[in-house]
């Protein structure tokens, strides 16, 4: 007979398949290798525990390997016949901020979320266009070209204080940016 504590305990959850499909293509920032997962995994010790992960590149098993799931990320994936072939998966977490190489989303299982990494490219678009700005207010690209051209002129730039910049667009990197 169970004491009372054990029946107050709750239910062991199931874990939470994973499947992760990386493609070679792509530059490596993109790619969520098993040592990446692992990491975030262990920056977050109450969730880690309880998903399961499992990887492919290049669509190699794929069909086979997502046949369980409940998560799938990545960034290109065959979309064909996807709600019959992973009849579980509830959430698909896209690699990049953009979506549009999967549009129409005529392909995506009714009641399946596709969430996007919107956002996570902020930071870095902020020092690109920190380093653009200062670059373009020194004549970097005349120098660039003269050097090139192995010939020398001169050129003398100002400060950037006081000048104006218009951003078009404050999204995440627009703001970032900005």
């Amino acid at each position: 007979m169970l004491s009372a504590r054990e029946m107050s305990k709750p239910a062991p959850r199931k874990p939470v398949r994973v499947h992760v499909a990386s493609l070679r293509s792509q530059s490596d920032v993109f790619w969520v290798t098993p040592e990446r997962f692992a990491a975030a995994a262990a920056r977050h010790p109450d969730v880690g525990p309880r998903v399961e992960v499992d990887f492919s590149w290049d669509f190699d098993g794929f069909a086979e390997a997502i046949a369980d799931v409940d998560v799938l990320i990545g960034w290109r994936f065959p979309q064909d016949d996807l709600a019959s072939l992973a009849p579980r998966l509830k959430w698909i977490q896209l690699t990049g901020a953009g979506l549009e190489h999967l549009q129409p989303l005529d392909w995506l299982p009714r009641g399946v979320a596709l969430t996007t990494n919107s956002g996570a490219h902020a930071p870095k678009a902020a020092e690109f266009a920190a380093t653009a700005i200062l670059m373009l207010n020194n004549n970097l690209p005349f120098f660039a070209t003269n050097q090139r051209d192995a010939r020398w002129e001169k050129a003398f730039s100002t400060g950037i204080e006081g000048k104006t910049l218009a951003i078009i667009g404050v999204g995440s990197m627009g703001g970032a940016a900005a």
